[in-house]
Order: structure tokens, then C-alpha cells, then sequence
């Protein structure tokens, strides 16, 4: 079962620290809103929770012509599975976060296809060092065979194909909001010291750039990223 360590993945995923260090940032017009025709599900696809990045809950597909019947049925101990974060489908995989694993299943007879184990490093458990667990808090969202998720204060890349890590992110804080478009990861939280909207690479995890004060990422097209902003008193505000 593999697993994600710190020591292999650092020096090509964590982009920022905890103090601030300066890092590489890519052009704007790097970004690429559909590297592999990923932007939309395709087919019996749903890479994107709502189906795709502008959350429009549609696909192509014709769906069932007659009453559904559950071919297959996966149950997880609660103690795997803290909280139901939303699940996708890609290449006849359906691929599942549970406490401290992606697991992906066969879509047509649910046969365990990978498990691939978050890292378990002590203080970066759900309750501090005395935690019993990590914790997924975010569905999957797919494109180019990555599957990208966000866990307690990191964001990781495993490949779709095999559950193998091909990237980790640290930030300085949970991860308020994740929105995937293309080859680009937007990420709402805190870096270094101060609070964020962070565009990455979705390849190498360097920074395309940042705006101040944590805009929460909603959906995205080719031309436009939605977000929403605390206001007054308390309210998200859309931009």
C-alpha cells in the first residue's frame, strides 16, 4: 500500500513553509484551463464534485432507461471513514477518501483496484499529537490522471492509475477551499504568514500567484474564477 512521505516528496511539493520562505512562481499564462480535454466529464466520467469545475452538475451521459438496481455495495467501518466527503469516477474507477486513505474500487463490480495511505506524521492528525487519525476533508477532483485532495493542512496528488504520489503541497494552515481547473489547483489558506488564494501548478506545485485575504474558490471556467469573500456581517460575497 503506498504512502505519502514528507522526506520523498519535499523538495518538489512544498511550495511554502511555516516561515514564509520565498518561492518560484510561474507566468499567468502558463495556465491551461483544459490540458487533456479535462475540463468536463466525458463519457460515464464525474471527475469534479457537481461534475466539473463550474459545478454544473451535468453530464453527457444518457443515464439509466430503466428502474436503477445496485450491482455492488462497498461498506466502510465508521472509524474509516469520519465524514463523507464526496467521492469521483474516472477510467471505470471509483475513488473514495476514507480517514487516512484514497481507495479506489472497479466501477462495474466494486473489486478493490488501490489504497494509497496519507501520511501519518504525529502533530498533523486531526486533534494535535494525541489524534488518532488523519482526516480527508475534501472530494476529489481529477484531471491529466491526477486525483488531487486536501487533508488537514496539505494537498496531495496521487495518480489515478495506480494510487502512486506524484505531488504534496504544504500550506500553514486547513485548506478552506480547493477548485481545480486545467493544469491549475486553486487553494484558499494560510501561507507563510499571511491568508490566501493560491493558484499552483497542478504538475510541479510551484505558485502561479496569490491575492490576500483567502477568498474561498467556488467554480471556474476557462475565463473566470468565482470565489466567495466573508463581508458584512458575516455573509460570503460572490466575485
Amino acid at each position: 500500500m503506498p504512502s505519502i512521505s514528507r522526506r520523498r516528496l519535499l523538495a518538489t511539493a512544498a511550495v511554502a513553509s511555516a516561515g514564509g520562505a520565498a518561492v518560484p512562481r510561474l507566468a499567468v499564462d502558463d495556465h491551461d484551463p483544459t490540458p487533456g480535454g479535462t475540463t468536463a466529464p466525458g463519457g460515464d466520467d464525474w471527475p469534479h464534485p457537481l461534475a466539473d469545475p463550474g459545478r454544473t452538475a451535468a453530464t453527457a451521459a444518457a443515464g439509466p432507461t430503466a428502474p436503477a438496481e445496485a450491482t455492488w455495495r462497498r461498506t466502510f467501518d465508521p472509524s474509516s471513514l469520519f465524514r463523507f466527503a464526496g467521492i469521483a469516477v474516472v477510467d471505470d474507477r471509483v475513488l473514495v477518501p476514507t480517514h487516512g486513505a484514497m481507495r479506489a474500487f472497479a466501477a462495474a463490480d466494486g473489486d478493490s483496484d488501490w489504497t494509497t495511505a496519507l501520511p501519518d506524521e504525529g502533530g498533523d492528525r486531526v486533534g494535535g499529537p494525541g489524534g488518532t487519525h488523519r482526516q480527508i476533508d475534501t472530494a476529489p477532483r481529477v484531471a491529466s490522471g491526477r486525483c488531487f485532495v486536501a487533508s488537514l493542512s496539505s494537498v496531495y496528488a496521487l495518480g489515478t492509475g495506480a494510487g502512486r504520489p506524484r505531488l504534496r503541497i504544504d500550506v500553514a494552515s486547513s485548506v478552506d477551499g480547493l477548485t481545480l481547473l486545467g493544469n491549475t489547483l486553486f487553494v484558499a489558506s494560510r501561507l507563510g504568514d499571511g491568508e490566501f488564494l493560491t493558484a499552483f501548478d497542478t504538475a510541479t506545485g510551484v505558485e502561479r500567484w496569490r491575492v490576500p485575504d483567502r477568498p474561498v474558490p467556488v467554480a471556474a471556467d476557462a475565463g473566470r474564477l468565482l470565489v466567495a469573500r466573508r463581508g458584512s456581517p458575516g455573509e460570503p460575497d460572490a466575485d
